[in-house]
Formats: structure tokens, sequence, C-alpha cells
């Protein structure tokens, strides 16, 4: 016959137990559901005036990576930095695509370093710590002097930009992601496409967006407002995890 002892002990055991199982179960659903991480490239207004408010209907957080130069220069059509400031408030990833958008494999390792560091500067200065040092190679373009002067600088990842498919690599090299880069004749279909192939092949999803326009005007970079909300309307449907760039890295740096 059991003691009241032994039973409040046994009792105790199971509760841990069970405790253990539910937290395992919730980090184990966690990283089983796909993970979609929406970036927009040099800080276009249109990020703030379409993709955000949009995005936020579902609650979707995205990463702008800003030139450190082109923060308030509305002539070009580019964020202030009190929307900046909104973005991150919200949960935004406002990271780093250096400080005047020069091709980096163009330059020295030093200027590079100068290229990297003093764009992390401004965004620590306005406080976004969270994403200062995470990167996008201007124009995609990256080589072993990049490579070296990102570990040199402390920065934790660098994505790249090609035609068909984007790479973000990290400085201790982790994992290569293949994604879309969304052109003016990116249909709709073919980013669906995309996106349900890296949910079927269990591959984390980053895309690449830079100007949302209402109509195309020839720019090879910009995407219509009607496909992108429909776009963002698909990824809610698909009930997949939508995350920023430094979220994305802790995830995948947690050792637990």
């Amino acid at each position: 016959m059991l003691t009241v002892k032994f039973k409040k002990t046994l009792i105790t055991f199971i509760i841990v137990c069970f405790s253990i199982l539910s937290i395992f179960a919730v980090n184990v659903d966690k990283h089983s559901i796909p993970t979609v991480i929406l970036t927009f490239d040099d800080g276009h207004h249109s990020v703030y005036d379409i993709a955000m408010p949009y995005m936020n209907k579902y609650g979707f957080k995205g990463t702008a990576y800003i030139v450190s130069d082109w923060i308030n220069d509305t002539a070009t059509y580019k964020m202030t930095g009190t929307q900046l400031d909104e973005l991150y408030s919200k949960g935004w990833a406002i990271a780093n695509h250096t400080k005047d958008h020069t091709d980096l494999t163009k330059l020295t390792e030093q200027e590079i370093d100068d290229e990297l560091i003093k764009c992390a500067n401004v965004l620590l200065a306005r406080g976004y710590t969270r994403s200062a040092y995470h990167v996008a190679y201007p124009y995609g373009n990256v080589n072993d002097t990049v490579l070296t002067a990102m570990k040199e600088t402390g920065m934790l990842t660098g994505r790249t930009l090609h035609p068909e498919e984007q790479t973000i690599t990290f400085v201790d090299p982790r994992l290569l992601t293949p994604s879309l880069y969304v052109f003016d004749t990116t249909t709709l279909k073919s980013a669906k496409t995309t996106l349900d192939n890296a949910i079927k092949n269990s591959h984390p999803f980053i895309v690449v967006f830079h100007k949302i326009v209402p109509s195309l005007t020839g720019n090879r970079d910009e995407w219509t407002t009607t496909n992108f909300k429909a776009f963002i309307d698909y990824i809610a449907l698909k009930k997949v995890r939508v995350i920023t760039i430094d979220e994305f890295y802790k995830e995948l740096t947690n050792t637990r």
C-alpha cells in the first residue's frame, strides 16, 4: 500500500514530466512549422506605405535592409528615420545594407569594414540593436575579402542576391537557403509555387522585395500592390511562421 509521502512524490514526479513534455511539444511544434522571412531592400517608402500596413493585418513582421546614407532621402522616396522607428517598434528588423550601397567586391578590406561598420553604427545610434549586424550585400555580390571583413567586423549574417535565387550565409557558415527574388516579371503564380516548394522541402523561405507600386513603370525591382497583397494573403493561408532575420538567427543559433 502506497504511503502518503510516496504518493505526493509520485504526483510531483508526474507533474514535472508532463511539464517537460509540454514544453518540448511546444518547441517541436514551433520549429516544425515552415518559416518565411520577408525582406525589403534599400528602404523604399512603399515599405512603410503599403507593405507594413497590409502585413500588420496578419501580425507579420518584415526585415528592411537599410542604406544608412539614404535615410531621410525623401527625394528618392526612401523612408524617414521616424518611419523606420515605427517599423522597429512594431517588431521589424532594421538591418544593414551598407553605408552607401557600393559593390563591396570592388573595395579593399578596410573600405568594406568602413561600409559595414558605419552603417551599423548609424543603426545602433538609432536604437536598432536587434538587427544592425545582419547584412544584405549590395547587388548580392560577395567574395572572400567581403567574408573576411564580415567576420572581422562581427557581422552575423550576410544575404546574397541572384536572378533566380538568393542565399543567406552565416559568418560562422551554417546554412544556404534557396529563396525568391521578386522582379517586375515575377508572376504571382510562380511566387506561390516557389513558396509551396520551400514548404514541401522544409526549407526556410526568404523572399526579397524592393519597391511595391500601384502599377509597373519598367523598373525591374518593382512588384504591383495587387500581387503583393495577394501573396501575403497566400502566405497567411499556408499558416507558416513569418519572422525577421534576427529572430531566425537567434533560433538557429539557440543551443537549447
